[in-house]
């Protein structure tokens, strides 16, 4: 692996897996929609997310309930070993180190807030959500370096998209090996 300035870490998925009935929370999410007269589930948390953007206080009734959601069950998260070494190493040598993820503040806070990630862009601090990248934007914003010096390690599509479209490097957790932060 290259020699990075910043690392932006995905949460679920590549730091720590969630224990989250994301299907339970998508119909709840579904149910603040219909009362707005939205018909039908949501996919996914984007599609949710991007239906509340222009709808004034739906996002921060949604954001309430994913948090509640995430927060049930965050005692029993599992971390992913690739993905928190990775990130640990990093961060253990005061290298820059970020967050952007579709999980709440709390959620990120609650599992990693003495480490040192900065800035965390989460679903609540941010006004587009992945594959937009404007939490990369932010985040290499923030720690004043470019997309050439800037590596976004996730482990869905949406976030190898989210990389492209910022120009940045990915790449996905289930590829990181131990001999790179030897």
């Amino acid at each position: 692996m290259k020699e990075t300035a910043l690392a932006v870490f995905d949460m679920d998925g590549t730091l720590f897996e969630l224990v989250v009935d994301w299907k339970a929370l998508l119909n709840d999410l579904a149910m603040i929609a219909y009362e707005d007269r939205h018909v039908g589930p949501f996919k996914d948390l984007v599609e949710a997310y991007e239906w509340c953007r222009s709808r004034e206080r739906a996002k921060e009734r949604m954001v309430l309930v994913q948090r509640e959601y995430e927060g049930e069950h965050l005692k029993e998260a599992r971390r992913v070993v690739p993905g928190t070494s990775a990130a640990r190493w990093r961060l253990n040598r005061g290298k820059m180190c970020s967050i952007f993820s579709l999980n709440t503040a709390d959620t990120v806070e609650g599992l990693i807030s003495s480490w040192g990630f900065y800035p965390v862009v989460t679903v609540d601090r941010t006004d587009r959500v992945k594959p937009d990248p404007e939490g990369l934007f932010r985040a290499m914003e923030t720690r004043g370096v470019g997309p050439l010096s800037t590596v976004f390690v996730g482990n869905s599509p949406r976030d190898r998209e989210a990389a492209s479209r910022a120009g940045v490097s990915f790449i996905d957790v289930k590829d990181i090996r131990e001999e790179w932060f030897a």
